[in-house]
């Protein structure tokens, strides 16, 4: 009996690994089928990453009724926000910090991940927030008569109806302690100047540390501590814009849209882009939502981020780190590389 178990035990051994060597190398080289044949194979630990948020990923796959969507992070881990039609909120992803409890959200129009809370616009123009900052961001919980919100890598930032700058976090918020980009065009010529443009927004962008604002003459101005290169004279009237780490993109009323900064991954497309009716930036990518409902996406497709070029029917795009997020017009949810 005793050889015989220990021949059971062997056995049983060898079988479990040879299944974990079957998952293993399945791991490895099943994503790379996925990327393109100019691109590295996923590495090992991105997939592992990967499969522990099946679950969120299951989860998303059932949302429905989605007006927009939008990515943060954890400590330990990418959440994702969406915003539905009937203005409830749905969440999945990392929680470590509460990020995620938004079920009892309502009467929300805009919502903004951060890293570690989550921000969401209330119909009457107050602010709620999930989650919780390295900074104290209680301070919102006063606003109101707000027409935007954004949330950053550790604050919080409003604009109310009148065009008031808001800002809750690291640290009581002084322009003299962010550098501009672009210093000819940003430095202002006196406090007084400085203070006019912060108290008549029209909106603002943020990625980590960065902030891209536009007041109500039109005028943008980026603040932040990682460069986005000199930002271009436009000609042309700005409807929409977007700030990321390395990154700022513009998109004009025409439908074309722009993108300066960083190009080490091909993130700044080479040609001009037309029939744009929304664009987004991601770490190291781009991507632009066409008026016919297709999308472009351009810079790294390490992940796979970039394989959008079947999608239709498309009215929402959202660029994370290392995916992309689109909605469909039945509200329905539609990813491409990775969440984690």
């Amino acid at each position: 009996m005793r050889k015989c178990r220990i021949s059971d035990f062997r056995r049983t051994v060898s079988v479990f690994a040879l299944f974990l060597c079957l998952c293993l190398i399945a791991a490895f080289f099943a994503p790379a089928a996925f990327a393109d044949n100019d691109t590295l194979p996923y590495d090992l630990a991105a997939v592992i990453s990967n499969l522990g948020n099946l679950g969120a990923m299951e989860a998303m796959s059932q949302w429905d009724n989605l007006a927009a969507v939008s990515v943060g992070h954890g400590s330990s881990g990418v959440f994702v926000l969406g915003l539905r039609e009937d203005g409830t909120v749905l969440a999945a992803g990392n929680n470590d910090r509460g990020q995620c409890d938004v079920e009892e959200w309502s009467d929300i129009t805009e919502i903004s991940a951060g890293k570690g809370f989550a921000l969401g616009l209330k119909r009457d123009g107050t602010a709620l927030c999930a989650g919780f900052s390295d900074y104290d961001l209680t301070e919102l919980e006063s606003w109101e008569n707000l027409c935007n919100i954004a949330a950053g890598e550790c604050f919080a930032l409003g604009v109310t109806q009148s065009g008031q700058q808001l800002f809750a976090g690291c640290g009581e918020f002084d322009i003299n302690l962010w550098f501009s980009a672009d210093t000819e065009n940003k430095v202002w010529e006196n406090k007084e100047e400085e203070m006019d443009f912060w108290s008549s927004l029209s909106g603002v962008s943020t990625a980590g540390d960065n902030i891209l604002a536009m007041d109500t003459s039109g005028q943008l101005s980026y603040f932040g501590f990682t460069p986005v290169g000199d930002m271009p004279e436009f000609q042309k009237t700005v409807a929409d814009y977007e700030v990321s780490l390395y990154n700022g993109a513009v998109l004009f009323n025409d439908g074309t849209a722009l993108v300066w900064g960083d190009n080490s991954c091909g993130q700044c497309p080479s040609f001009e882009l037309s029939g744009i009716s929304q664009l987004s930036l991601g770490a190291e990518h781009s991507v632009f939502l066409r008026d016919d409902g297709t999308v472009f996406a351009c810079g790294s497709n390490e992940f796979g981020q970039r394989d959008v070029s079947d999608w239709q029917n498309i009215v929402y795009v959202e660029a994370g780190d290392t995916c992309t997020l689109g909605i469909t017009q039945e509200g329905k949810l539609l990813a491409a590389g990775v969440i984690r």
